[in-house]
């Protein structure tokens, strides 16, 4: 069996390359936002029907639900960040497109303090194009490349800046991360199927 990822990564790649922002101490609550065909509508119709087939009493005030598979998985990411961040096996927690915090630029802050993290993640944010033709990808629990089931491919939702330590030692925040179909692979699907 595979191991259980304790960090969660997202993967970003874009005009300014490829990064990588791995949080440690975090929380992930996935759910889902139901999509149905028919959500809740139709009571009155179900009511005169129910009288009609002599079910009037138990057929009251309760809505019609036509499930096609439509919503959207949404995951809610709390996160923080710290100065020298690292992993339970004590490695640093990469932040941008470089793993080595000796390096830090406008696209890199792993090991660099929680503000300097905080610009770097906003510049990426700020920069990148991310939608369903350039999806992000969110790595968690069995959620990998080596896990029980894929990655993620997400875009984000309205990313916000909770609290800043008052030194600027750590940075936490939250982001929605909506799960959104890959158009790229759609499109190179029926390029394939069409060639």
């Amino acid at each position: 069996m595979s191991d259980t990822k304790q960090t969660i990564t997202i993967t970003i790649s874009g005009e300014l390359g490829t990064a990588k922002f791995a949080t440690y101490y975090t929380t992930l609550a996935p759910s889902i936002r139901t999509g149905y065909v028919v959500g809740g509508r139709g009571s009155t119709v179900n009511a005169v029907l129910g009288n009609l087939a002599g079910d009037g009493n138990n057929s009251k005030r309760k809505g019609i639900y036509l499930d096609a598979g439509g919503g959207t998985m949404t995951y809610e990411l709390n996160w923080r960040t710290w100065e020298g961040a690292r992993n339970p096996d004590d490695q640093p927690l990469q932040w941008g497109d470089n793993p080595d915090p000796s390096v830090h630029t406008q696209t890199s802050a792993t090991g660099a303090t929680a503000l300097d993290q905080l610009e770097c993640l906003l510049y990426w944010l700020e920069q990148t194009t991310v939608d369903s033709e350039n999806t992000a990808t969110l790595e968690y629990g069995q959620h990998h490349s080596n896990g029980l089931y894929d990655p993620v491919d997400v875009v984000f939702e309205e990313p916000t800046i909770r609290d800043v330590a008052e030194d600027g030692s750590w940075v936490s925040g939250s982001l929605t991360l909506v799960s959104a179909a890959n158009l790229s692979q759609i499109q190179d699907a029926a390029s394939r199927l069409i060639t």
